[in-house]
């Protein structure tokens, strides 16, 4: 299945620091295992927070951001996959303006979610419920043809293949042990 950033509507944040666009959520007994988004954090202020999740946070433009926190800081940097629990209360400081970020949020126990950065032209095998999302460039998949800012979930295991230059997030799901 194909997606398209630019034709999902953004939805505001309650503190108007920014909004999301929500890629794709799946259930699994009635609960989300996971959801995949994209945010525009347009300001410094409050980072929603999940409690019971885990989150994997990926800035795909902009210089990112420092998530201040009763831990100490995590530092948001763009293509560099940052993965943490969704209950933490963090404060976000922009660092050079706004920027956007891919957030997979998702249930640790029922799934568990890597997302790693494909730059380049290497071509690289998605397994069938993968979730592929092109930040900067194209790819071709299966004769198929994406952009910055489209995404697929293919069913069957696919061969991508980056055009040069490329950033993919290729974001990888397996079900957690019982």
């Amino acid at each position: 299945m194909q997606i398209r950033l630019d034709e999902i509507a953004a939805t505001p944040w309650a503190n108007g620091g920014g909004v999301t666009r929500e890629l794709a959520t799946h259930q699994i007994g009635g609960q989300v295992a996971w959801r995949i988004s994209v945010a525009e954090i347009e300001r410094d202020g409050p980072f929603s927070r999940f409690p019971g999740l885990a989150r994997v946070h990926t800035i795909i433009d902009g210089a990112g951001l420092d998530l201040q926190g009763a831990e100490g800081t995590l530092k948001a940097r763009p293509f560099a996959p940052l993965s943490f629990d969704g209950a933490l209360e963090l404060q976000a400081r922009l660092l050079d303006g706004p920027c956007r970020a891919f957030n997979v949020i998702y249930d640790p126990q029922i799934v568990t979610v890597t997302v790693d950065v494909r730059t380049g032209a290497q071509a690289f095998d998605a397994a069938a419920d993968a979730f592929v999302f092109v930040a900067v460039g194209g790819v071709t998949i299966n004769g198929t043809g994406l952009g910055a800012g489209e995404a697929m979930r293919p069913d069957d295991a696919v061969t991508v293949i980056p055009a040069p230059g490329a950033k993919v997030l290729h974001v990888r799901f397996v079900d957690a042990p019982i």
